[in-house]
């Protein structure tokens, strides 16, 4: 069993016989086919490392997306919480946001000046 060889073995010793090629030769031959192998498995392809770095500075940013959308979501989950159990949060939404006051209140609307208005009048007088 030691001295047997590996089939591809002799069928490149066979090949080397016949055509007059050097054992040199296929060998650097090997090389060159395995690096090649190796620099297009490593730099192209689905898991090169020009496509991995675009995948990671994409990953990158949709983290950042999902930290912000998970902020958001802590935020509203703690509005939601107080307009269930503080009664003064629904009552101040119900003042700002729809003007509505206690019997007995009254709401003032203060409307800001128009100041163009009141400019043309200064240069008419």
């Amino acid at each position: 069993m030691a001295n047997r060889e590996l089939y591809f073995v002799r069928i490149a010793k066979a090949f080397v016989d016949k055509q007059g090629i050097s054992r040199k030769r296929i060998i650097f031959v090997a090389i060159l086919v395995g690096l090649l192998i190796a620099f297009l498995f490593v730099f192209a392809g689905p898991y090169g490392v020009i496509n991995m770095m675009k995948i990671n500075k994409e990953k990158k940013v949709l983290l950042g997306k999902i930290q912000a959308l998970e902020a958001e979501r802590n935020t509203l989950k703690q509005a939601i919480i107080r307009l269930q159990t503080d009664n003064k949060e629904i009552e101040r939404i119900a003042r700002e946001q729809y003007g509505m006051a206690k019997p007995g209140e009254r709401v003032y609307k203060i409307v800001p000046a128009d100041t163009s208005a009141a400019g043309n009048k200064d240069k008419t007088e």
